[in-house]
């Protein structure tokens, strides 16, 4: 997957990238949806590797660099989820749904229906916060 630098860059890779995003999502109708699945799970899988890597090393040193690496690569794959939703309604129309559904109905609450609250999380990062009272 390219990267996005910016959004003048992402404005002239965005079809390359969206082709690119299809073939990883093998060519399924619903890339943009899988494709914002695959990425919540990455950004999620950075942070769990970050706090393991810290409860196991005891080397200060190795942590740091560690850490710096996770931030690098959590912070790649957060421009490229906001890049999506940017230029993806349906993204953030998919964020929207699951966010309701945790506030609206108490079972969607329940760790059976959220198994990775990381990964629900980040749907906070790309709706438009205001459209809630929290």
């Amino acid at each position: 997957i390219p990267l996005i630098i910016n959004e003048k860059h992402g404005d002239k890779i965005s079809a390359e990238f969206m082709k690119r995003l299809s073939i990883l999502c093998r060519n399924s109708d619903d890339y943009i949806q899988t494709g914002f699945e695959v990425i919540k799970t990455l950004m999620n899988q950075f942070i769990l590797n970050l706090m393991q890597n810290f409860s196991e090393s005891p080397q200060k040193r190795v942590d740091e660099q560690l850490s710096e690496k996770a931030l690098v690569g959590y912070s790649t794959f957060y421009q490229i989820l906001l890049f999506l939703a940017q230029n993806n309604p349906e993204i953030q129309r998919i964020a929207r749904q699951e966010i309701e559904k945790f506030i609206s109905n108490e079972p969607y609450r329940r760790r059976t229906y959220i198994s990775k609250l990381g990964e629900f999380l980040i749907n906070l990062a790309v709706i438009d916060q205001s459209e809630y009272s929290w």
